[in-house]
């Protein structure tokens, strides 16, 4: 059974064909395979046939680790199951809503020479219709919707004069579709089929006979690709994503071998369609890091004569964009395990793109949970293949992303403020720490469950949350959803802590804590206890109750609550009595009081 199950977590979903995933499916089912995980309550409701799409969603989501416990809905039932108070779905209670809409639930369309203003009403009256939907179902149900944009269709009866007219239905559904991203609240996700039917291509996408026939809204051979980018978004607001793009350098970054050819023989030439190929591809690792993604450099070759070609005069990368870099003649799979230690993120969280076929294979063996990325042998598909192989389809990007490699190029100037002092609070009155501590709002929102999902180290409970779930925490008078947001003279952090707090009657138990592994020792740990201990007085508690459950990552913080003073009351339980004074760190200074 463990080894069938391992096979499933090797697939590459969107590269297995559709049958071969039923395939799966129908195995699963009759030998009962299950992960060890509790399951996560997920259901489809879509207007078209959504039998082989919740079928293979098992499959990818069993791919990914998650049990999944799936509600499919009737056929043409979003309507029905999102507005009835006692409908299934309702009593299901998911953790995720996937909605299918169909352009066909477009009743009303623009009329031939409407107005432009005509057509924008209609915009609104159809897009006030999608938020009774969903006002209506999350006003009953804590969860996160996951919607499909509409699609636009193949076919028009205006050939070019479609993108001429207000009143065109491309036009309206174009309108329609960015209304909705304007308008959605924050539980609701949009998911761009459109886009990927025009990564596709229309005439592809759609198949009239299975329309038709099977009541599908397109062809079943896009289904792998369809299921993976709903279960791409499902993971990352689990917490599941990558962090780290890992780079070589010759005929990766340029053309050419640096240590053989020297600076001046390397092809970055703009003038040259091979060094074009690769100036291309380092625009588009420049837009990744814009958005957060760090950069690191595993090369073999002498460390300075790997660094002199980033001196080239038409080099689009700079050597500070490079966040860790490593050239050597070791291994490059010992070599992306400190990079990941340097980065302090877990391997897992690294893609590592080499153009050397060798290389690749020795990581992918020893290395098993860095996505490595197929790289083809022309460099004019570089581009092309990272992008494809979407491994850094984030749900959202924070301020903290942004921050991140700031955080990252302050550490070396911290290490070395560091070795001047023999004083450990010494060195970190030094860091001129200062910080915004209390309960969220809703512009700490995303990061707040960004971070409670992600971290896997400091945090004590693993629980795992979505926005709605903190929404209603924060209508909760009895719960409190703390944070706290951290500089130094070296760099901004943004919010590094985060903590649950539920008051129980006389005491007041922490049903979270979570803390970004960057500034452990810092002082956040005591900031963060004072503030979980001024909320517990402030409702009157006389405890602090604390839990502290085993991960298999989370063995760092298994005495944490001892070495902040609780007794241990039983096997997994811990007590602080506030009528104790807590004292808050002398080395962090408060922006505004807690």
């Amino acid at each position: 059974m463990n080894d069938l199950l391992n096979t499933l977590k090797s697939l590459k979903i969107e590269q297995c064909e559709t049958t071969d995933l039923l395939k799966w499916s129908r195995r699963i089912d009759k030998q009962g395979l299950a992960t060890d995980q509790e399951p996560t309550k997920v259901a489809v409701l879509g207007s078209r046939n959504t039998q082989f799409f919740t079928q293979i969603l098992k499959v990818a989501l069993m791919n990914q680790g998650i049990q999944p416990e799936i509600y499919e809905g009737e056929y043409d039932s979003i309507r029905f199951e999102l507005m009835d108070p006692q409908s299934s779905l309702v009593r299901f209670k998911p953790a995720f809503l996937i909605l299918i809409p169909d352009t066909d639930d477009l009743k009303r369309l623009p009329s031939i020479l409407d107005s432009e203003k005509s057509v924008d009403d209609l915009v609104q009256e159809t897009l006030q219709e999608t938020l009774v939907l969903w006002d209506t179902f999350l006003s009953r149900n804590s969860c996160v919707i996951l919607q499909a944009n509409y699609v636009l269709p193949y076919e028009n009866a205006l050939d070019q004069l479609e993108i001429n007219v207000a009143y065109s239905k491309s036009v309206f559904i174009t309108k329609l579709n960015l209304a909705l991203t304007h308008a959605k609240p924050k539980q609701v996700h949009l998911i761009d089929l459109n886009g990927l039917s025009n990564e596709i291509g229309k005439i592809r996408w759609f198949d009239p006979q299975n329309r038709l026939l099977n009541k599908a809204p397109y062809a079943y051979e896009w289904l792998p690709q369809s299921v993976s980018i709903f279960v791409r978004q499902l993971m990352g607001l689990k917490g599941t994503y990558r962090k780290v793009l890992v780079l070589d350098l010759d005929n990766t970054l340029w053309g050419g071998v640096i240590g053989d050819d020297g600076l001046e023989g390397i092809n970055l030439d703009p003038n040259n369609p091979v060094g074009e190929a690769y100036l291309a591809f380092q625009s588009y690792v420049l837009s990744l890091k814009d958005k957060g993604v760090m950069l690191a450099i595993c090369s073999k070759n002498e460390e300075t004569t790997a660094m002199s070609g980033f001196t080239h005069p038409t080099m689009k990368l700079k050597q500070s964009d490079i966040a860790c870099f490593i050239a050597n003649w070791e291994d490059k799979a010992s070599n992306l395990k400190t990079i990941a230690s340097r980065l302090n993120v877990k391997t897992d969280a690294l893609v590592f793109f080499d153009d050397n076929p060798a290389e690749r294979l020795i990581v992918r063996e020893y290395l098993s949970d860095v996505l490595v990325v197929e790289v083809p042998e022309d460099p004019a598909g570089y581009v092309n293949a990272l992008y494809e192989a979407h491994a850094f389809d984030w749900p959202q990007i924070t301020q903290e992303d942004l921050l991140r490699i700031k955080a990252v190029e302050g550490d070396s100037q911290r290490e070395s403020l560091k070795s001047q002092f023999v004083d450990y609070e010494a060195y970190l009155a030094s860091l001129s720490m200062s910080a915004t501590a209390g309960t969220i709002t809703t512009a700490q929102l995303e990061r707040f469950v960004q971070l409670t999902n992600k971290s896997n180290q400091f945090n004590l409970r693993t629980l795992r949350v979505t926005e709605a779930d903190i929404l209603e925490r924060m209508k909760d008078p009895d719960s409190a959803c703390l944070y706290v947001d951290l500089s130094d003279r070296f760099s901004p952090y943004g919010i590094i802590a985060c903590a649950l707090l539920k008051k129980q009657g006389q005491e007041a138990f922490i049903e979270n804590w979570v803390m970004s592994c960057r500034v452990l020792n810092r002082g956040v740990e005591t900031l963060t206890l004072s503030l979980l201990a001024d909320k517990a007085k402030a409702w009157g508690c006389s405890r602090l109750i604390g839990e502290y459950l085993r991960s298999p990552k989370n063995d760092m913080v298994s005495d944490h609550y001892l070495k902040m003073g609780f007794t241990q009351v039983s096997e997994h339980t811990y007590a602080l009595d506030l009528s104790k004074a807590i004292l808050k760190p002398s080395t962090i200074t408060l922006k505004e009081p807690l």
